[in-house]
């Protein structure tokens, strides 16, 4: 491969990584997040069954019965559009791989935390905001993950006693290693209630 075609390569691939976390990419970005929990969890699907709806809804995603609404928890100063942005006019203007000069990724680095502790703080705090106030009883809140320095949750920390003042219809999560329902009301889509409060975790 010559220098030219790896060039190409790494613009292209830079390309789909700022159209994928742009506006443009959120529907395909929270379908993902949906998808990626529902193989960790081992439940089957079919591609078609996980849909995005219009993005004034507050319903994200929809999968069979359940209304995703979903969220992510990144690292503290993120700015990830950015930095594709900024990568990819970067690759634009090199003329050759010695002339790439590569933007900055610095980004905070997070203190140690729970990743249980955080999607609690932040299912609260979502569930107080006025724009979910009359939706979240019949909204499933899923969480994507992708902040570093988070401990994976232990079975042992899940109380469903604990999400019940967010008034959420369910809430879940996943990352790159754990799915799981840390929570789900009696009115919640069937099959998460058969997995309510078991951690699915996958390490390979």
């Amino acid at each position: 491969m010559t220098d030219e075609e790896i060039l190409k390569g790494l613009i292209d691939s830079a390309w789909e990584d700022l159209r994928f976390y742009s506006n443009r990419g959120k529907a395909e970005r929270e379908k993902w997040v949906v998808g990626e929990f529902l193989k960790i969890s081992g439940i089957p699907f079919e591609v078609d069954e996980v849909a995005s709806l219009e993005q004034d809804s507050k319903i994200d995603v929809v999968f069979r019965d359940a209304n995703y609404q979903v969220k992510e928890i990144v690292n503290p100063g993120l700015k990830r559009s950015r930095y594709y942005k900024e990568l990819y006019n970067a690759l634009m203007r090199a003329n050759d791989l010695e002339s790439i000069e590569l933007p900055s990724s610095a980004e905070d680095v997070p203190e140690i935390e729970s990743m249980y502790s955080l999607i609690l703080s932040e299912s609260i705090k979502l569930g107080m905001s006025e724009k979910y106030k009359k939706e979240k009883s019949s909204l499933d809140l899923i969480f994507y993950v992708s902040r570093s320095r988070a401990s994976l949750i232990r079975e042992s920390e899940v109380n469903l006693n604990d999400f019940k003042v967010s008034g959420w219809r369910s809430v879940s999560c996943v990352n790159s290693k754990q799915a799981a329902v840390l929570f789900s009301g009696e009115d919640s889509p069937e099959y998460m209630c058969g997995i309510s409060g078991n951690v699915v975790a996958n390490h390979g």
